[in-house]
């Protein structure tokens, strides 16, 4: 799942750096609320989930979406 994180994220930031579980999407890679949006819109498509607008305001890093993934693929 990280590597497809890895795949999508340029389409919606350009401070990428080095991505890993602890990166946050706001303060590491400046990604703005609409970016986030259209990016977590893009997660459920690939991966066919959709996430409840409660859950929005807990993913904050890159390790929150993957546990979240997680959770709606088990």
């Amino acid at each position: 799942m990280l590597e497809k994180i890895r795949e999508l994220l340029p389409d919606y930031c350009e401070d990428l750096g080095s991505i890993t579980e602890e990166t946050a999407f706001a303060g590491d890679i400046g990604m703005s609320s609409m970016d986030f949006f259209m990016f977590i819109n893009n997660l459920e498509d690939e991966f066919g989930v959709k996430f409840e607008e409660e859950e929005l305001h807990e993913l904050l890093t890159v390790g929150d979406v993957i546990r979240c993934l997680k959770r709606k693929k088990a």
